[in-house]
């Protein structure tokens, strides 16, 4: 049976539902966001205090600074992401129907949204992380999206909203993997019980919670280092180049800090990963 279309096309019932899964997996992760950011950019010795002093500097209220740039950032990622991964995946398929798309053909699909939604949607990651690593009283921190947009347009000209695309483009690749392992999971999963559809649609919300923290958990695993040396560069003006920021961070706190914030960033992300897929 062939499922109707909510809207004009399937790319843009995906993209309506990644843009809602965005907002809700926002609004269910804020506060572990803004503690990994502040986490990655600051000196591992001060660690084991941040969060304690994060609040008697900022109280609970301060958990949410930047929500709203968050929210925008995520909905607009996930909803084009998804509309754009539909298209290019119905793209392939219409090849060669008869059969389920290949790893390869799925690492692809995935590949290509990524690119184009990490371009894109740079200034938004760029201000959201110069927001969530000071406090809302410091000197020249950002007071929302648009304040940042301005200032960055006039201190730093256009090139400077796309400070670490580069390393957004290399984070494509994260993307890429959990998609990839994602979509085998299902397939292997429809094979498992007997269901040779195309369209596995009938799996249960716990299935899709455990094939989207699992596949999140290998990409991220894979990927991780990138994500620390991307923030550092945006955050920091110091760094000269990623080369300079990746020996210099090497150099003064060890391998370990590639690693910053990994563990809170698998606290945050699993279940965020989790709302989003079965929103």
């Amino acid at each position: 049976m062939t499922q109707s279309s909510y809207f004009s096309n399937p790319s843009l019932d995906h993209g309506v539902a990644g843009m809602g899964a965005g907002i809700a997996s926002t609004i269910a992760m804020q506060p572990l966001d803004l503690i990994k950011v502040r986490l990655q950019v600051t000196d591992k010795s001060t660690h084991k205090d941040l969060l304690s002093t994060f609040i008697r500097s900022n109280g609970w209220k301060g958990m949410w600074r930047g929500v709203t740039t968050n929210i925008i950032g995520n909905s607009v990622s996930w909803g084009g992401y998804f509309w754009l991964y539909t298209g290019v995946k119905n793209r392939l398929h219409s090849s060669h129907p008869a059969r389920n798309l290949g790893p390869l053909e799925h690492l692809y699909a995935a590949s290509e949204a990524g690119s184009i939604i990490a371009i894109t949607t740079n200034p938004l990651w760029l201000i959201k992380t110069r927001i969530f690593s000071t406090k809302q009283h410091d000197k020249g921190a950002y007071r929302g999206l648009a304040h940042g947009l301005i200032e960055i347009g006039r201190k730093e000209g256009m090139r400077g909203y796309w400070k670490g695309t580069l390393l957004a483009l290399f984070g494509v690749l994260q993307g890429a993997i959990q998609f990839a392992v994602y979509e085998e999971l299902k397939i292997w999963r429809s094979k498992s019980s007997g269901n040779l559809s195309n369209t596995p649609t009938w799996l249960s919300n716990w299935e899709y919670t455990l094939m989207s923290g699992a596949s999140k958990l290998f990409a991220l695993g894979t990927t991780y280092p990138y994500q620390v040396v991307r923030t550092r560069i945006q955050n920091q003006n110091h760094y000269s180049s990623i080369a300079h920021c990746v020996a210099s961070t090497y150099r003064n706190e060890g391998l370990r800090a590639f690693y910053q914030g990994a563990g809170v960033n698998a606290i945050r992300i699993l279940p965020g990963t989790c709302v989003t897929f079965v929103v």
